[in-house]
Order: structure tokens, then sequence, then C-alpha cells
């Protein structure tokens, strides 16, 4: 899959949501830090890692994020 090798935002950020709406949030995390790094200045990949790691039962790695 060319999506898990992509440096655009867009393409993480969407294959990560798509995995989050299918009700895989632990594997939708990585793609959705990866597009919070790629435009870390963008506040939605924030509240979509947020949203993820709360599903996955893993908020404590959206806290750990966010404070690096």
């Amino acid at each position: 899959l060319c999506a898990t090798s992509s440096d655009e935002s867009a393409v993480q950020s969407a294959l990560g949501l798509c995995l989050l709406k299918m009700d895989e949030p632990a594997q939708a995390l990585p793609f959705l830090q990866r597009a919070s790094e790629l435009e870390p200045l963008v506040a939605v990949h924030a509240w979509n890692i947020a949203t993820a790691a709360q599903s996955a039962e893993q908020s404590a790695i959206y806290y750990i994020k966010s404070n690096e």
C-alpha cells in the first residue's frame, strides 16, 4: 500500500480516519501520529489522535505525545 509510505499528511490522516471509522483505533494511531508529525501546527491532527487513543483505551499515548 503506497499510503503507508506517503509523506503527505492528508494521506496519512485519511488512512487513519478510515481505520478509526472501521473501529480499528489502535491501527489508526500510527497514521494519525504521522500526519501530526508532518503538520504539527494543524490542531485537528491532535484531536484525531486523542479520539483514536481514547477509543483504543490508550489515552496516555496522547498525553505523552502532546507534551513532547
